[in-house]
């Protein structure tokens, strides 16, 4: 994943239809992502398992497994992916959970198109820093 490639595939996990759609809605203008939506966060970390996953959209509170396992889960995965929050609850514990797994961003519910998209914005911009970080330190090497 040092190399960035384009479209960045974002995936979106959220057991709230309604929360997918509008995410979905905010980023579907955008040629530079490939988004693909999950009700079900154990599909989702499968699909991450075997796919390359720029960047990923998780809900703190899914009844299936909660935000702050798949954060971790994906996390485990050592694959550099960008993982933002989303939440509609104020619980210190679930947003010190996150901090502390090292999330890229956070957050809250109800969605706000500009707030959504500057978090992804971010997240894309750090994914270009490390590309060209990795870049340079390739033509490092093979200059020496």
């Amino acid at each position: 994943m040092f190399i960035l490639q384009y479209p960045i595939k974002i995936v979106l996990v959220d057991d709230d239809q309604d929360a997918l759609n509008l995410m979905s809605s905010f980023l579907k203008d955008n040629e530079h992502f490939d988004v693909l939506s999950f009700s079900s966060p154990k599909k989702a970390l499968s699909f991450m398992t075997e796919n390359e996953v720029h960047i990923a959209v998780i809900d703190i509170n899914m009844k299936e497994m909660y935000g702050d396992r798949l954060l971790d889960a994906i996390i485990k995965l050592e694959s550099g992916t960008q993982v933002i929050i989303t939440t509609a609850s104020d619980n210190l514990i679930n947003f010190t959970a996150c901090y502390r797994l090292r999330a890229n961003g956070f957050i809250f519910k109800p969605l706000k198109k500009d707030s959504f998209i500057k978090v992804i914005e971010n997240s894309h911009k750090n994914l270009i820093n490390w590309s060209q970080v990795f870049e340079e330190m390739m033509m490092r090497k093979h200059s020496a």
